[in-house]
């Protein structure tokens, strides 16, 4: 037998017994569980924080592949608005990362110029980067 002590509408104790104030109670009650007219609910488990997106690479080969001959020129220009800051950043990196910091700088400028559905096949990992 299992015995549960409400103290304010709640499971604050739960033993194996019974003592005086307590109240015969189920496998499934635990602590944290409301107690209202006789009733007994679990506690409400919020939904988990969503979790950013892994990160991942884009081959910078890749992503000039995935663009058309027309939306590699329009992207090209618009690199070539970017500080010169930008664009040695740009041509010196290996690769893109989605978690570097210039990351949304990139995704923006190629939404902005072609679509979101654009940026995202654009910007989408590339195999064994």
């Amino acid at each position: 037998m299992r015995s549960a002590l409400i103290e304010g509408g709640k499971v604050t104790n739960v033993i194996l017994g019974s003592l005086p104030g307590y109240i015969d109670v189920d496998d499934t009650v635990g602590i944290g569980w409301s107690y209202a007219n006789g009733k007994f609910t679990p506690p409400v488990v919020p939904d988990p924080e969503p979790q950013p997106p892994a990160a991942y690479r884009i081959s910078k080969a890749d992503m000039w592949r995935r663009m058309s001959d027309d939306e590699a020129d329009i992207l090209k220009a618009v690199l070539s608005e970017t500080s010169v800051r930008m664009q040695e950043i740009y041509n010196g990196a290996p690769y893109i990362s989605s978690d570097d910091e210039l990351f949304p700088t990139l995704y923006a400028g190629i939404q902005g110029a072609l679509s979101t559905a654009r940026a995202d096949a654009i910007l989408a990992p590339s195999e064994g980067v």
